[in-house]
């Protein structure tokens, strides 16, 4: 088999690729030990390398405090719920529930939680998106009610980018830690999906 643009730009770019994976390990492991340490203020330059940073962030999974986007600092700091304290607000009636769950994974899931609504995650992580116009499309949500996002990401990217979002907004919004999964593992009630 030839390769129409030669073997050499195919090793080339299989280097480029490693040497990125090995540059985020290296960034991760210092970020982490200084976030460890005490030191909560570190600041990941991104200007110029959102492939690699989107996999960094997704592999120190949480642990990224800050972050500089386009010369502006942001907040990145993961706000997470957990199940149970997630239930116990929605059952007080305090939260807002919102499913991120993809429709090709939501039929195959088969439930929801009870009052969630559906927001599709598609255009949550449509990184073309102002985050007004994702904030205004979404249903409408209460200013003085705690909003839950959820998906079924392993890295719950979806619901971890629709709090950011909301908090940038000024709703008090949190991502529930494991997902739907998590609170399918813990027995809480579901409800069928809607047709």
């Amino acid at each position: 088999m030839s390769l129409p643009w030669g073997r050499e730009r195919l090793h080339s770019a299989t280097r480029a690729v490693k040497s990125s994976f090995r540059l985020a390990k290296a960034l991760s492991r210092s970020i982490v030990q200084s976030w460890s340490a005490g030191s909560c203020s570190t600041v990941v330059p991104i200007d110029g390398i959102y492939p690699l940073c989107r996999w960094f962030s997704h592999y120190v999974n949480g642990s990224m405090i800050v972050t500089s986007i386009g010369g502006t600092t942001m907040d990145v700091r993961p706000y997470r719920i957990d199940p149970a304290t997630a239930r116990q607000s929605i059952e007080a009636g305090e939260a807002v529930v919102l499913d991120l769950t993809s429709p090709l994974i939501g039929s195959a899931i088969r439930g929801r939680i009870p009052g969630a609504r559906w927001v599709s995650p598609r255009d949550i992580l449509d990184r073309n998106r102002h985050t007004a116009d994702l904030v205004r499309d979404l249903p409408d949500l209460p200013r003085d009610k705690t909003i839950i996002a959820y998906c079924t990401c392993p890295d719950e990217e979806a619901s971890a980018r629709l709090t950011r979002v909301l908090r940038r907004q000024g709703y008090d919004a949190w991502t529930l830690i494991g997902g739907l999964p998590a609170w399918r593992a813990a027995g809480y009630p579901m409800e069928a999906n809607a047709a």
